[in-house]
């Protein structure tokens, strides 16, 4: 099951000035059994999550300038559950059960500028430096660069595009092995 709640609230102080704030909410659950009979093991996964946060972000567009900042951040609560039955031996099978109630947290801040020093060329920079932590003492630290060129040819109106990107993707809150 899946349940999202979103709503933006944009404020335009002039012309080339915006401001947008997003806040969220987020649930979704999973659950998994297979048959108690499966040999040599039955498992069973039953999850749900939830994600409060939100985004801010600035833009400006100042000559042929078009920046943008902004903040990306949210905490998240798990319920998860993993069990298992192992049947090598018919006699005495062997069942485990875990529980865990893992919670994280992701703040990210971004800025990027689009310079168009042509009317049929447009140069884009950015980067994103994120932290995320976990309840389980784990915590790291990224800076995702991003860059992008858009060239269009006049009279074909053709328009051709490159990009780089690093994205960082936060690692689960629990992992079983």
């Amino acid at each position: 099951s899946d349940a999202l709640v979103n709503f933006s609230w944009v404020h335009t102080f002039n012309s080339k000035l915006l401001l947008t704030v997003s806040p969220f909410y987020h649930y979704n659950a999973a659950r998994y059994d297979s048959l108690p009979t499966d040999v040599p093991v039955a498992a069973s996964q039953d999850r749900s999550s939830n994600y409060g946060g939100g985004q801010a972000s600035f833009s400006a567009n100042i000559a042929k300038n078009d920046f943008q900042a902004g903040l990306y951040s949210f905490y998240q609560t798990n319920n998860e559950s993993f069990g298992a039955i192992f049947s090598s031996d018919s006699e005495n099978p062997t069942a485990f059960v875990d529980s865990e109630r893992p919670t994280g947290s992701l703040v990210s801040f971004f800025l990027e500028d689009k310079f168009k020093p042509f009317s049929w060329l447009t140069l884009s920079a950015g980067m994103r430096p994120t932290h995320f932590s976990g309840n389980n003492g784990f915590s790291e630290s990224a800076i995702s660069p991003r860059f992008s060129a858009a060239l269009t040819v006049p009279r074909l109106n053709w328009t051709f595009r490159g990009f780089y990107g690093q994205y960082y993707q936060a690692p689960p809150l629990v992992t079983a092995s």
